[in-house]
C-alpha cells in the first residue's frame, strides 16, 4: 500500500507496531516521517524508528540510520557512521545503500565543520563501483546512469559518459539533461550539433519551467550564429524561437532583422516590455497604429529620459491630434521646440509649418512691405530642417512657402530671413558662389545676434570638406554659449575642439557642462584628469556617467579599475555595469566581455558576433573568433571560415593576424592548401606595419 502510494492510508497501520518488534513496520515508520509521507515530516522521529529497525538488522533500517548519520537528520552529522550503516545494509542487500554509498564517496555531501570525515571522499571510482551495484540490482537505474555519467564525464573516458547521460535524460534526469544540452551546444565531446541541444533544452523547460531560459539561450545563440554567418532564413527561425521563450535579446534582434515589418514591430514591443529602452519609442509607435495610446505614452516618455528627440515628437503628435490625450496644439509645440533646441530636423519642420500656419492666419500679412515675422521664422525653421538633413518632407515642403522663387529678388528684412536665405543658398545652390553668397548672408543674420545663424555656422565649418575649419567652427559655437546657448556649449566639449580652445578654455566647458550632466563633458572630463595624472578623479567622474547609462564611461571605467586596482568599485559592481552595457548593445563591452568568458567559449564566440555585427572599431574580434573556428572551441570546427575572418581583421587594421594567417598558408596547417607565396605576402604586409614576427618570418622564407 505505501510502495503504492497510499501512504496516508498506510500510515496508521505501521503506527500500531510503532512499540513492537516488526522491522520491517518500523523500517517504514522511519520512511514515512524522513520523507512526510502520510505524516508531518518529523527527521528525529525518523531516527528513532529507523535505529529500532536497523538493531534488527533490517536492510532500510540500516539504510535510513546511515542517511540520517550522512545528512544529519535527528542525529550530529557523522560521515563515518554513514559509511558504516550503509556497508551493513549493503551486505544484507540493500540495493538503495549501494546508491547511497556512491553518494558518500562521490563527495557532493556537505559536511559541517568539525564532522568527522572518510579518506575515500571524491574517489571516482569508488563511487562508480557502488552506483553501478546498484544499477545492475535495477534500483535507482536513472539516478545511478547520472551519476555514472558524471563521474565519467570528468574522469579518463568522457566520451563513454554519453550513453549513460543519455539513459538518464530518457528517465528525466535534469543534471543529464542539461549537461547534454551543454554538451552538443559546445561539442565538448565531439562534433557540435545544435538540434540535439535544443532539444535536450527544451524537455528541461517542460519538465523544469525554472529552467526554461536554457532553451532560449541556445536558440538565441544558434540564431546570431546563423546571422553572423549571413545565413538569414536560419538565423529568424532561431531567433524566433528563443524570442517566443522570452528571451529578450533575441526580441531585440528580430526587431532590428526581420524582413517582416509587422513581425519586427511585435518583437519590438516584446523586447520594450522586456525592458529594452533602445526599442522603446519603434514598440510606442506600433502600439499608437494599435491605438493602444496609454502604453505608447509611457514608452515615449521613457525614452524622453534617454534623451530621445524622436520620442519628443512623437509626443507632440499625440497631443496635436489628441491621440490618448486631450487635444493641446500649444503642448505639443512645446514637445516640437524641445526637439528643436537640439536642431531635430523633424521638429524644426514642424516649428515651421507652425509659422505658416500663423502666417497665413494673420489678418496683416497683405499690408506687409518685407516679408512679415512670421514666414520669416517659417523659412528659417524648414531651412534648417533641410539643412540639418535626413528630412525628406521638409525639403518638400520648403520651396511651396510664399514668395519662394522669389526669394533672390528680396532684400532680408530680419535676421531670420537673412539665416532663411543664406541655408536655401548653400542647400540648393549649384555653384561655389552659392555657397560664398550662403555664408555671408549667415555672417550677416550672425551679426545681427541670430543664435540659430552661429550653430548653423558652427556645423558648416565643422562638416568635413573643402570649407571645413575647426577654428571658424569654435568662433561661431563660441558666440551662441555667450548668448547661454547650452547646444553650442555641448558642442566644445568635443575633444576637436581641445586644441583650438586651449586647455584652460575647453576644460571650462567641460567642468560647466559636466556639472548639468552632459555625458560626453563628463567622458572627456575624466579623460583630462587622467591625462593629468589624477586617476582617483578621473575614476570618480566615469563612474558618475556610468551610472547615468553611458557605456563609454562603463568600458573606461573597467579597464582603468582593472590597471589602477582602485577599490572604489568591487568586482561584482563592474561586472554588473559592464553587463548593463552589453544589454545596451555597446560593441566595446561585448567585447571586453567575450575576453572575460574563458570558461564559457560559446558564449564567448557569441559575444565576439554581436560585437562585430553592432559595428564594432574593434579588428581584434575577427582575429579572435577566427581562432575559435580554427580550434573549434566554442563553435563548429570550420578553418576554411576562419581564415575569412583572419583576413577581415587584416582589411580592418589588425596586423598581428599576418602572422596567424601567415603560419597556417607557410605550414599548410588545419587542411588549408600550403602557399609559401601568400605567405609571404602577409608577413610582408605585417613587417610593413611593425610587427617584428613577421619581420623574422619573412627573413626565415626569404633565406630558405
Amino acid at each position: 500500500m505505501w510502495e503504492n502510494g497510499k501512504e496516508s492510508e498506510a500510515f496508521p497501520i505501521f503506527l500500531k507496531y510503532k512499540d513492537g518488534n516488526d522491522a520491517d513496520a518500523l523500517a517504514y515508520l522511519g520512511r514515512s516521517y524522513m520523507n512526510g509521507k502520510g505524516v508531518e515530516k518529523n527527521t528525529s522521529l525518523a531516527y528513532e524508528y529507523f535505529s529500532k529497525a536497523a538493531a534488527q538488522g533490517q536492510p532500510y533500517g540500516l539504510n535510513g540510520v546511515g542517511v540520517c548519520y550522512r545528512n544529519g537528520y535527528g542525529v550530529k552529522q557523522d560521515l563515518q557512521k554513514a559509511e558504516k550503516y550503509f556497508l551493513q545494509a549493503a551486505q544484507v542487500n540493500c540495493p538503495l545503500a549501494e546508491f547511497n554509498l556512491g553518494i558518500l564517496y562521490q563527495g557532493i555531501v556537505k559536511a559541517e565543520e568539525g564532522t568527522p570525515t572518510l579518506p575515500d571522499i571524491g574517489n571516482g571510482k569508488k563511487a562508480m563501483e557502488h552506483f553501478r551495484a546498484s544499477y545492475d540490482a535495477g534500483n535507482l537505474k536513472p539516478q545511478c546512469a547520472e551519476h555514472i555519467g558524471l563521474i565519467m564525464l570528468n574522469g579518463e573516458t568522457p566520451w563513454e559518459a554519453i550513453r549513460w547521460l543519455q539513459e538518464a535524460a530518457d528517465g528525466n534526469q535534469i543534471a543529464s539533461i542539461m549537461e547534454l544540452a551543454s554538451i552538443y551546444e559546445n561539442g565538448r565531446l565531439g562534433e557540435i550539433n545544435h538540434n540535439y541541444a535544443i532539444d535536450y533544452a527544451e524537455k528541461l523547460g517542460k519538465l523544469m519551467k525554472d529552467f526554461d531560459w536554457i532553451y532560449g539561450d541556445i536558440c538565441y545563440r544558434t540564431g546570431i550564429e546563423y546571422l553572423f554567418r549571413k545565413q538569414r532564413r536560419e538565423a529568424m527561425l532561431f531567433l524566433q524561437m528563443a524570442a517566443d521563450a522570452g528571451h529578450g535579446d533575441a526580441q531585440y534582434q528580430l526587431a532590428l532583422n526581420h524582413p517582416d515589418d509587422r513581425v519586427c514591430s511585435k518583437y519590438a514591443v516584446m523586447a520594450a516590455r522586456n525592458g529594452n529602452r533602445l526599442l522603446f519609442v519603434r514598440a510606442g509607435t506600433y502600439l499608437a497604429q494599435q491605438k493602444q495610446f496609454d502604453e505608447a505614452m509611457k514608452f515615449y516618455l521613457e525614452a524622453v529620459k534617454d534623451g530621445n528627440l524622436q520620442a519628443m515628437c512623437e509626443i507632440a503628435i499625440m497631443h496635436r491630434v489628441g491621440e490618448g490625450v486631450p487635444v493641446d496644439y500649444e503642448k505639443a509645440m512645446e514637445w516640437y521646440a524641445k526637439a528643436a533646441a537640439q536642431y531635430y530636423p523633424r521638429a524644426l519642420r514642424e516649428l515651421g509649418v507652425k509659422y505658416q500656419i500663423k502666417h497665413s492666419e494673420d489678418p496683416k500679412k497683405e499690408f506687409y512691405k518685407d516679408i512679415p515675422p512670421n514666414l520669416s521664422k517659417a523659412y528659417a525653421f524648414m531651412a534648417m530642417a533641410v539643412f540639418m538633413g535626413g528630412d525628406d518632407s521638409a525639403l518638400e515642403y520648403l520651396p511651396t512657402l510664399p514668395f519662394f522663387h522669389e526669394l533672390q529678388r528680396i532684400v532680408p528684412a530680419d535676421s531670420d530671413m537673412e539665416l532663411a536665405k543664406g541655408l536655401i543658398s548653400i542647400c540648393f545652390g549649384k555653384e561655389e558662389a552659392d555657397l560664398d553668397s550662403g555664408i555671408k548672408l549667415l555672417e550677416a543674420s550672425v551679426s545681427h545676434g541670430n543664435v540659430d545663424a552661429m550653430n548653423m555656422l558652427g556645423h558648416l565649418f565643422f562638416i568635413d570638406g573643402p570649407r571645413r575649419n575647426l577654428q571658424k567652427s569654435a568662433e561661431y559655437f563660441k558666440k551662441a554659449a555667450a548668448k547661454g546657448n547650452d547646444y553650442a556649449s555641448e558642442q566644445l566639449c568635443g575633444f576637436f575642439f581641445a586644441p583650438i580652445l586651449g586647455e584652460k578654455e575647453f576644460s571650462e566647458y567641460l567642468v560647466a557642462q559636466a556639472d548639468k550632466g552632459y555625458e560626453v563633458a563628463l567622458y572627456n572630463l575624466a579623460d583630462s584628469y587622467m591625462k593629468q595624472g589624477d586617476l582617483q578623479k578621473a575614476l570618480e567622474l566615469h563612474l558618475k556617467n556610468a551610472k547615468k547609462g553611458n557605456d563609454h564611461s562603463i568600458t573606461q571605467l573597467y579597464l582603468l579599475s582593472a590597471s589602477s586596482k582602485s577599490q572604489l568599485l568591487n568586482d561584482a559592481e563592474l561586472g554588473k555595469l559592464l553587463d548593463q552595457a552589453v544589454k545596451r548593445h555597446d560593441s566595446v563591452a561585448e567585447y571586453m566581455e567575450a575576453g572575460l568568458m574563458e570558461h564559457n567559449l560559446r558564449e564567448s564566440a557569441t559575444l565576439f558576433m554581436r560585437s562585430i555585427l553592432d559595428g564594432a572599431a574593434l579588428p581584434g574580434a575577427w582575429h579572435e573568433l577566427g581562432e575559435l573556428y580554427l580550434q573549434g572551441k566554442g563553435v563548429r570546427r570550420d578553418p576554411e571560415f576562419a581564415v575569412e575572418l583572419f583576413e577581415n581583421a587584416i582589411r580592418a587594421g589588425y596586423w598581428e593576424a599576418c602572422i596567424t594567417l601567415g603560419d597556417i598558408m607557410s605550414k599548410g596547417e588545419y587542411g588549408i592548401p600550403k602557399d609559401i607565396e601568400h605567405a609571404k605576402e602577409l608577413f610582408k604586409i605585417g613587417a610593413e606595419h611593425g610587427v617584428e614576427d613577421c619581420k623574422e618570418r619573412l627573413d626565415k622564407i626569404q633565406t630558405k
